[in-house]
């Protein structure tokens, strides 16, 4: 039984990596058990598809709430404009080339201020190191 109600609503998606097949089937069961629990303890007659929809925007909400309190209640840390400078908003093919191969970066050279990949960097670009 516990297997049909699985095929008919699922959160499995197509992937290759079966620590992640098994996280969905996981997380199927537990739907299905907290459905089955909730049914029992409440005699509701509410459907599994409106159960989970609900329980899914409640745990969505319990969590964008305690992160915006958590990070109000906590002051920010200090930041150096170096710190940053170093990050573009998005990422840009990396203009060094010395390794690699256009690699996609959103880290700049703290020197020259151009964006460099992980493979052409240490702190200061290749070419300005040099």
């Amino acid at each position: 039984m516990l297997d049909s109600m699985c095929r008919q609503m699922s959160t499995k998606a197509g992937c290759r990596r079966w620590p992640l097949a098994v996280f969905f089937n996981v997380l199927d069961i537990a739907g299905i058990n907290a459905w089955i629990i909730f049914r029992k303890t409440t005699g509701s007659r509410q459907s599994r598809r409106q159960f989970l929809r609900q329980l899914s925007a409640e745990l969505t909400e319990a969590t964008t709430t305690s992160s915006t309190s958590s990070l109000s209640s906590t002051p920010a840390p200090a930041t150096s404009a170096s710190s940053v400078a170093r990050h573009l908003n998005k990422r840009v093919n990396c203009q060094v080339k010395a390794v690699c191969k256009r690699n996609r970066t959103t880290t700049l050279c703290d020197s020259c201020k151009r964006p460099v990949c992980g493979q052409c960097t240490a702190s200061v670009c290749k070419l300005c190191h040099v």
